[in-house]
């Protein structure tokens, strides 16, 4: 059916026409075009790399997050991530979320309680370290690295440096278990060493320390310093804030426990 423009008074402009009938102007030209030839579909072709198909990436969330319920995109993507199960942050979180495995905001939470701690009933059992920075006068910004033991509270070491890199921020954590136990074979087989997901903690470095030494890696969000806030560290000649020294230090070398 073809619509004609010919009226009594000549012929009707485009503008009119659609005027008249209630439709755009741009609806009326593709309404004229032909149909072109259909364009054939190509089949999408995979990425390349080494991406974890649907099924493994939700058979690993799932076990994930089953043994530690309180962890978030976050902390299951890095854990997928040095279990070899490669996928996006995104694609995580889009798999987490349409199960429900993403806990809600706190805000929306009714009756919200902690799915997990990171004090233990004895000694030796988790040890855990973190990285915090503080500035002074003379240094600039410095690293702090602690190394607690989880359940009595025992500090085995502060490193403090200029430099984060994974061997200045594991030293620390290498020196605590040198002077507590001496040799690898006198680690007791369920020590763990909890961390979160910093560089210096998830890469080559800190997997090759945990297996000299025997020690269990587990990953988690808390941080240590939160955890040393009842007992926070003493900085020589600064003012404290929540267990972290301020902008008092002259130089790294003031830093003492």
């Amino acid at each position: 059916m073809s619509l004609s423009r010919e009226t009594s008074r000549g012929v009707a402009t485009v503008r009119q026409l659609c005027k008249a009938l209630g439709l755009s102007r741009q609806a009326y030209y593709a309404a004229r075009r032909e149909p072109g030839p259909e364009r054939e579909r190509r089949p999408r072709s995979s990425r390349p790399g080494p991406w974890a198909t649907a099924a493994e990436l939700e058979a690993g969330i799932r076990r994930v997050t089953g043994d530690n319920p309180a962890w978030g995109v976050r902390t299951v993507w890095a854990t997928l991530r040095r279990e070899a199960v490669v996928a996006s942050r995104d694609r995580v979180w889009a798999v987490m979320r349409s199960p429900g495995l993403v806990l809600p905001p706190v805000r929306e939470r009714d009756d919200w309680a902690p799915r997990g701690q990171v004090k233990v009933a004895d000694s030796n059992l988790r040890w855990a370290s973190d990285l915090t920075t503080t500035c002074t006068r003379q240094d600039g910004l410095v690293a702090l690295v602690p190394v607690i033991d989880c359940g009595d509270r025992y500090l085995f070491e502060v490193g403090v440096s200029k430099s984060q890199e994974s061997p200045v921020v594991l030293g620390p954590v290498e020196r605590a278990l040198g002077r507590e136990f001496g040799q690898p074979e006198a680690v007791p087989a369920e020590l763990e060493l909890r961390t979160d997901h910093g560089p210096q903690y998830t890469g080559a470095d800190a997997e090759k320390l945990c297996a000299c030494w025997g020690v269990e890696h587990s990953g988690h969000h808390t941080s240590v310093t939160a955890t040393l806030r009842p007992r926070p560290l003493l900085i020589h000649h600064t003012s404290q804030r929540r267990g972290v020294p301020r902008k008092s230090n002259h130089g790294k070398h003031e830093v003492r426990l």
